[in-house]
């Protein structure tokens, strides 16, 4: 029998074709797991940029908007079966979107999500409260708050965004020692509700905050 790897076709086709399975990324982690060369080629795209929602994994949790349907959309336990099976992923993922449904918050989903704030190390994080409601900080487990609040306070953090959470607290920011973009604030572009269109606020934190930020209005 030929071995495999004799066989195998070059990175660049190979690659070529997974670009075909671009909007199907659970078939792209199929392919991952059928081999070791594909998971090198395939992984750093496709968990370069992951969305993360508490909802249980057999839930639909509604349309996926425009800007979404090419990204890797996970449970929280889906993603924390992928980090224990692969923890190597870690170093591939760049962006983390966290979508935190009402009903769920007080589950086992949100915990997972805890845990795996405290394994990563993204660039940029982007909290958003999904459905019809925007959520409240004051309201969210006090495990999901500690472990959001450390996560972006490591140095590796750039960029965050937070979407339909009221009650923040600013002081939760001056440890941000990373970012090197502003702090933005904005309504979310929620799925399944019609709103007007509302202001979003942008934060410019300085790495060495002692004040409290300076906060300006984008129409």
């Amino acid at each position: 029998m030929a071995n495999i790897n004799s066989t195998m076709l070059p990175p660049e086709i190979l690659l070529h074709i997974f670009n075909f399975l671009e909007s199907e990324p659970f078939e792209l982690i199929s392919c991952c797991e059928a081999h070791p060369t594909f998971a090198q080629i395939i992984e750093p795209a496709l968990y370069g940029n992951v969305i993360v929602h508490n909802m249980p994994p057999t839930e639909n949790c509604g349309a996926i908007s425009k800007n979404e349907q090419d990204r890797l959309k996970l449970s929280a336990s889906e993603l924390s079966n992928i980090l224990s099976n692969s923890p190597h992923v870690v170093r591939y993922l760049h962006s983390l979107t966290i979508n935190l449904f009402h009903f769920y918050l007080y589950t086992d989903a949100t915990k997972y999500i805890s845990s795996i704030l405290h394994r990563l190390r993204p660039a940029r994080i982007v909290l958003s409260g999904a459905g019809c409601s925007s959520l409240d900080w004051n309201h969210f487990p006090a495990h999901f708050a500690r472990a959001f609040v450390g996560s972006i306070s490591k140095s590796h953090l750039k960029e965050v965004s937070i979407a339909s959470v009221l009650s923040i607290p600013l002081r939760i920011f001056r440890n941000c020692k990373g970012l090197s973009y502003p702090l933005v604030l904005r309504p979310a572009s929620n799925w399944n509700c019609a709103r007007p269109p509302l202001p979003t606020l942008c934060l410019s934190i300085s790495k060495s905050l002692v004040g409290p930020p300076v906060i300006s209005r984008q129409y």
